[in-house]
């Protein structure tokens, strides 16, 4: 039988991806808009401070759909991880554990990785993806949001580009370009036109 397994380097914290597990992390934090939805403008009140007192400005707060794969690809469940702040200066996708434990989540887990459940049981996180530092190591999890695009017009209006759409629609949500690049970028984000 083969497994595949993400591979075991740095370079994939910054898939859009991929979710750190963060113990001191007061909010759910992304560098990616991608797959955002119910957006809503952050501001100075929502700045989340990091590890070297840095403020980071939020952009944005939304929720993101999507689904938990564990570190073979398997598909666990699926999921919308709300009030996720967005921020153009974040590094890596940041899943906070303070917020879990709030939440009532358990976390338990070993020298291999660990998982977060649900108060009632019935969702699990798995954090099995191990990605080796200097120092140690970071766990992580992998997250894949729905294949929507969220974007920002000009003026202010959220446009989200669903999985099904019309080539006409999809032409005007890309800016324009000709129906063959609308079908080739379609085709490449596994959209249905």
């Amino acid at each position: 039988v083969y497994k595949m397994a993400f591979p075991s380097r740095q370079g994939l914290l910054r898939d859009p991806n991929i979710w750190l597990a963060d113990s001191a992390a007061s909010t759910h934090s992304t560098a990616h808009l991608q797959g955002m939805v119910n957006l809503k403008p952050g501001s100075t009140a929502n700045a989340i401070q990091v590890g070297n007192a840095a403020m980071n400005q939020v952009q944005y707060i939304g929720d993101i759909p999507g689904t938990f794969h564990n570190n073979n690809g398997h598909y666990v469940h699926s999921a919308t991880l709300r009030n996720v702040s967005f921020s153009s200066d974040s590094a890596f996708n940041l899943l906070s554990f303070p917020q879990l434990l709030m939440q009532g989540w358990r976390i338990v887990g070993e020298g291999k990785g660990f998982q977060a459940t649900s108060p009632d049981g019935n969702v699990e996180i798995p954090f099995d993806i191990v990605i080796p530092t200097k120092a140690g190591c970071v766990f992580a999890t992998c997250f894949k949001r729905h294949n929507e695009i969220a974007a920002i017009h000009a003026d202010g209006q959220q446009v989200t580009v669903s999985k099904k759409m019309s080539v006409n629609l999809l032409h005007v949500q890309l800016g324009h370009c000709s129906e063959e690049m609308t079908r080739v970028a379609a085709r490449s984000m596994g959209w249905v036109l």
